[in-house]
């Protein structure tokens, strides 16, 4: 074979090479589901992460309509794929949540606690300091809260730029606009991404319960143990529903929430929710607020298993904008129904036991169990932190969070820091470290 004999042979078989470098397969850009969650899969949704970094969701017949359909014809758009997902409180809602949802009138009972959470988690130092969590954003991601609840009316963060006004310049609050043309309609305090609509309320109770630990409002004339008392009660919460009144929902709604949270200037997430979702869409949206300097606190789940080995999502995620909370009861001990874990848990935080806010009720409280209780001590936590040195980035929250545990039950604490919330602590860490 002579020279041009050979360049030909090798301009033939680099063409063919290009050739097939160049060709796409529409498969390419699909991510199928981990086996532990194919049972949370929406078969005719699907998600769409576009390279600019946006995540959408599109209804097709099937997975084969859908790549042939929509992704051949944004397929340079596209930077991957994925089934919509399933998501519910499932592992975060013990069996015994409902049977100890048990009501209470405060001011009738006699022998209870209303507040052992806060106190084993020394709040009250932070209160007497008159650290409260000022003008930190929380976000509730949940199943909405009772906005009308008078220990939470005036906790709510507002959206000043949905003015609610009307043709006839009278605030209305559901006019039907979208005044501040963020792309949500009487978005005025917090949104409800299931029905689509700014009117949030909250038919399941879990999100009253868990926004009453961040911020139930004090009665300033009486700090006894009367008054359930919030952790952070000058904090803001932003109502943010994506789970129905059995406490279920979807992914694409959940990763809204999270973009919702983030336009809005949250700074703090409070996911109390989860399960075997193993959706690369959530892991990297949760990553990305590491752009926007937004801590997540998540759940670990309820059902007493290391999620190193058997993980949980998002709690095993473990991004580093993320904290990921197990449970503890009054005596200091885990909760025998929290999920641990020596490098996905970071701490624990009460969640055995705890009294909240009573969704329609203004005068009593429920009796609630799970790593859903523990989750918002912490993002309540955060916020006072916050408030004290807001110059603080979400790192040095997190990290003043995890380098301040205490060891209330003085065993072994299965965890990455061996600790478990201590706010005074917690507090003082951020002060020298942020003057």
């Amino acid at each position: 074979m002579d020279v041009s004999q050979q360049w030909a042979r090798v301009a033939f078989f680099v063409s063919i090479l290009t050739l097939t470098a160049c060709s796409k397969s529409n498969d390419e850009k699909f991510r199928g589901p981990q086996s532990q969650c194919a049972g949370a899969v929406i078969k005719d949704s699907f998600l769409v992460n576009w390279k600019d970094g946006r995540t959408t969701s599109v209804t097709y017949k099937n997975k084969e309509e859908f790549l042939n359909s929509f992704v051949d014809k944004h397929y340079d758009e596209i930077e991957f794929a994925e089934y919509n997902q399933k998501i519910s409180l499932g592992a975060n809602q013990l069996p015994s949540d409902k049977l100890s949802h048990e009501e209470f009138e405060p001011l009738e009972e006699e022998g209870i606690d209303l507040n052992w959470g806060a106190k084993i988690s020394n709040a009250n130092f932070a209160w007497q300091e008159e650290e409260k969590g000022s003008d930190i954003t929380v976000a509730v991601i949940d199943t909405g809260i009772d906005t009308t609840h008078i220990q939470l009316q005036n906790q709510l963060a507002y959206n000043p730029g949905e003015t609610g006004l009307d043709s006839n310049g009278f605030n209305k609050r559901n006019n039907g606009i979208d005044d501040d043309g963020n792309g949500y309609i009487d978005d005025y305090v917090g949104y409800d991404f299931i029905q689509g609509h700014g009117f949030v309320e909250d038919n399941n109770g879990h999100g009253t319960h868990v926004s009453g630990i961040v911020a139930a409002e004090h009665n300033q004339n009486d700090y006894s143990d009367k008054v359930m008392q919030g952790v952070a009660p000058h904090a803001k919460i932003l109502p943010l529903d994506f789970l129905d009144f059995k406490g279920n929902g979807n992914l694409d709604h959940a990763i809204q929430a999270i973009d919702y949270a983030v336009a809005q200037g949250a700074k703090i997430i409070n996911a109390s929710w989860g399960g075997s979702v193993c959706a690369s869409s959530l892991a990297l949206k949760i990553k990305s607020l590491e752009d926007h300097g937004v801590l997540f606190i998540s759940a670990a789940g309820n059902n007493s298993k290391d999620i190193d080995r058997y993980p949980e999502y998002p709690a095993a995620f473990n991004m580093s904008h993320q904290v990921t909370v197990g449970s503890i009861a009054s005596s200091g001990l885990m909760g025998s129904h929290s999920n641990y874990g020596f490098r996905n848990v970071h701490l624990f935080a009460p969640g055995q036991d705890i009294y909240s806010l009573l969704s329609g009720s203004f005068d009593k409280v429920i009796l609630q169990t799970g790593t859903s209780m523990a989750t918002p001590y912490v993002a309540g936590a955060a916020a006072i932190l916050w408030s004290a040195r807001p110059q603080a980035t979400a790192l040095q929250i997190k990290a003043s969070l995890l380098e301040s545990v205490s060891n209330p039950s003085g065993g072994r604490y299965f965890n990455s820091t061996n600790g478990a919330l201590d706010i005074k602590k917690a507090l003082k860490n951020i002060r020298l470290k942020v003057p």
